[in-house]
């Protein structure tokens, strides 16, 4: 604070006067330099309030702001006027709601609050995530605070939870070979395709060396690598590994070095089993009889038409979908067809729209074969043309048959779905996520006295006088929740007397789990 003093020329004793008076100018001073401190402690926390960009306020356990500081328009585009006046309640996100009003009944008590975080509603309608610490102020119920505009955060942390998500089903479903593992070479993680790929599960190899499944003659070049790539970064090529059953596979690989924030550092691998690449790459007569095995597994043939010479060309899969002999000769416009009707108009359109205008065709056709049945092909041709003219017509022949009656009889099933629905006993109606009507039942339409077709309309397009409890039911089903009443009295528009129902509504759900509706 600073010291006073009296001097004099000569040594002399103050009286008690004097002392008292010196005591006096003593206190004076002290108290003009605290009003002084104060003030100026004032005028700081003043330019601090008006300056910061961060939300400072003043509230009540009510739910109003009594105070607020500029950040609030800077942050949120209200007017002072209006967050004054308002509850922010009504600006806080619907699903925040609840945990807003029980840190509020905790500061109430007494208690202080850190780092909560909740949405609050911006005045275009968007939403602003608020971090904020409050502190009570018993003497005046009121609560002080400071709100920290944490939405970048928020937004950054969900785009890395994305990632994370991204990367993880990515590692998880990948089809090759993905792995992590350490400088070492000792595995931390392993897809699943990657392990059952070399016989195992993935956790009968974390915590192993990738050494230990490297053939022992290629150990050197294993070392080599992990010298590589602990000075480079990166590393590419082939490496050797062996199955649990002690066969050979050869992989494509191209791995990375990354480093944790702490420092650590790990090696992701990526890595496609090239072993049947390399042994066709070897064997090219096996590749051959290997793609011919494939054609007749998946019964697709090939087949050639060559114009310029009057020949036709069948592979030997493509007599199979025919059921003719491996002798048969397939000849170029002898009259002869395995297509008959509607079938036979199209293949000849399709080959003459070709051979005019060199264009590629892909149609589905049904045949007779030689034993006299109806098999479903899918035919792919393709033009060739010289500077003399068109030449030839190839492409492939597949047997289909199988896919297309699986086609029909699902839309066999969701005929039969829709005529179940629509002659069910009871008044049933279907929606889609839009509320849209997919199906509806006689009943419903009787019940509801609907003379046309609902189908494709809006349930509350169809009934525009709906209540808004019946509208957050739905919306609640939405979510994934069943409800339903055994007893409900209600009495339809134009009548005289109520009618007493039972109806329940519950989601139905899509084949990739999500709901579709109720």
């Amino acid at each position: 604070m600073g010291a006073l003093c009296v001097l004099d020329q000569t040594p002399r004793k103050l009286t008690d006067n004097q002392q008292k008076a010196l005591t006096m100018l003593g206190e004076m001073a002290i108290g003009l330099i605290v009003e002084h401190r104060q003030k100026q402690e004032l005028a700081y926390f003043e330019n601090l309030f008006t300056l910061s960009n961060d939300l400072i306020f003043v509230a009540g356990t009510d739910g109003y702001l009594k105070k607020i500081n500029p950040a609030f328009g800077h942050v949120l585009g209200w007017d002072e006027s209006y967050l004054l006046s308002t509850s922010f309640f009504e600006l806080v996100h619907p699903d925040d709601q609840l945990a807003t009003q029980q840190e509020i009944r905790q500061l109430a008590t007494g208690n202080t609050t850190t780092n909560f975080t909740h949405r609050f509603r911006c005045q275009d309608g968007t939403y602003r995530y608020l971090q904020w610490v409050a502190t009570p102020e018993p003497a005046t119920g009121y609560l002080f605070a400071i709100a920290r505009d944490v939405t970048e955060e928020k937004q950054k942390e969900f785009q890395l939870f994305q990632s994370e998500n991204r990367f993880r089903s990515f590692f998880e479903n990948s089809q090759g070979l993905m792995c992590i593992h350490d400088l070492e070479g000792t595995l931390l993680s392993v897809n699943t395709a990657g392990a059952q790929a070399l016989g195992y599960q993935p956790e009968e190899l974390i915590g192993r060396r990738l050494r230990d499944i490297v053939p022992e003659e290629q150990h050197a070049g294993f070392d080599a690598y992990l010298a590589s790539i602990g000075k480079t970064g990166r590393a590419n090529g082939l490496m050797h590994t062996l199955h649990k059953n002690g066969s050979l596979h050869i992989w494509l690989f191209a791995n990375i070095l990354e480093h944790e924030l702490n420092g650590d550092s790990y090696i992701i691998g990526n890595a496609i089993d090239i072993t049947r690449r390399h042994q066709l790459e070897v064997d090219l007569k096996w590749t051959t009889q290997m793609l011919e095995q494939t054609n007749e597994v998946a019964r697709i043939g090939t087949w050639e038409a060559d114009f310029s010479q009057g020949t036709m060309y069948w592979s030997s899969v493509t007599k199979a979908i025919h059921e003719v002999p491996a002798d048969f000769v397939p000849l170029l416009d002898s009259g002869d067809t395995f297509f008959r009707g509607k079938n036979y108009e199209l293949i000849v359109e399709a080959v003459d729209r070709s051979r005019r205008d060199g264009t590629a065709f892909d149609i589905e056709l049904q045949i007779v074969t030689a034993l006299d049945r109806e098999v479903w092909v899918r035919i792919v041709g393709k033009p060739e043309s010289e500077e003399d003219g068109y030449k030839r017509l190839y492409g492939t022949f597949q047997d289909i048959d199988e896919k297309k009656k699986a086609e029909q009889a699902l839309v066999n099933e969701k005929l039969r779905l829709a005529a179940f629905v629509e002659h069910a006993p009871a008044a049933v109606a279907m929606f889609d996520q839009n509320m849209t009507y997919l199906a509806v039942s006689n009943r419903w339409r009787e019940d509801y006295k609907l003379k046309n077709t609902v189908v494709g309309l809006s349930h509350y397009e169809v009934f525009p006088t709906l209540s808004a409890d019946w509208k957050a039911r739905f919306a609640q089903c939405l979510h994934g929740a069943v409800e339903k009443s055994d007893e409900y009295v209600w009495r339809p528009q134009g009548s005289d007397s109520d009618r007493y129902m039972c109806w329940e509504i519950r989601p139905w759900y899509q084949y990739d789990g999500s709901i579709g509706e109720s």
